[in-house]
């Protein structure tokens, strides 16, 4: 194989890398938000049930290295697409068009259409058991690093959601605020 292939062949295994850590990372957010995590609270430690309710506990502080590491497979398998297809190509647009579109397919398969949650299951609770396994020695490795990523990311201002806007029983627009109503307020309803 060309050195181009072995780029391709990389960059697929970091895909799938991230692929599993978006799994993990659906998984992970579902089991905490279930509750499944804290029935394993009575477990002995270091069994996986007990690491898994330590992370469901301070889920913020693992899910920061979890995407940290899922973040570095995406953009490293990135990097690798596009320099296979420069090596290929050329250094020319086609190139760099060519590589976007791999790299968008494969990102939209392996980290956006495949972390599928519905329900809480055996194969959930073994996803979220196995990175709970893997991530909590590393978070722990990696010392104040997580910490100071919750924080930088609490530093940032929030950004706005646009709320729908509710119809009124009529169809109408959006309803009015709650307050006195119009009877209460002595206007009839045909008076402006």
């Amino acid at each position: 194989m060309t050195a181009p292939a072995w780029l391709l062949v990389a960059a697929a295994i970091l895909a799938l890398v991230a692929g599993w850590w978006a799994n993990a990372e659906a998984a992970l957010a579902l089991v905490s938000a279930t509750g499944a995590a804290e029935r394993a609270a009575g477990d002995k430690p270091g069994s996986k049930q007990s690491r898994l309710a330590v992370v469901a506990a301070d889920l913020p502080r693992y899910m920061s290295v979890l995407l940290l590491i899922r973040a570095f497979c995406e953009i490293f398998a990135a990097v690798l697409v596009t320099a296979a297809f420069v090596s290929w190509l050329g250094n020319d647009w086609r190139a760099v068009l060519s590589a976007l579109a791999v790299v968008i397919g494969l990102r939209y398969l392996l980290t956006g259409v495949r972390p599928q949650t519905g329900r809480v299951g055996p194969r959930t609770e073994r996803s979220a058991q196995r990175a709970a396994a893997f991530l909590f020695p590393l978070t722990r490795a990696l010392g104040p690093l997580p910490r100071l990523l919750v924080a930088c990311g609490n530093a940032l201002p929030p950004t706005r959601r646009a709320r729908p806007r509710t119809p009124s029983r009529r169809g109408r627009g959006p309803r009015r605020a709650s307050g006195p109503s119009r009877a209460a307020r002595g206007r009839s309803p045909g008076s402006r």
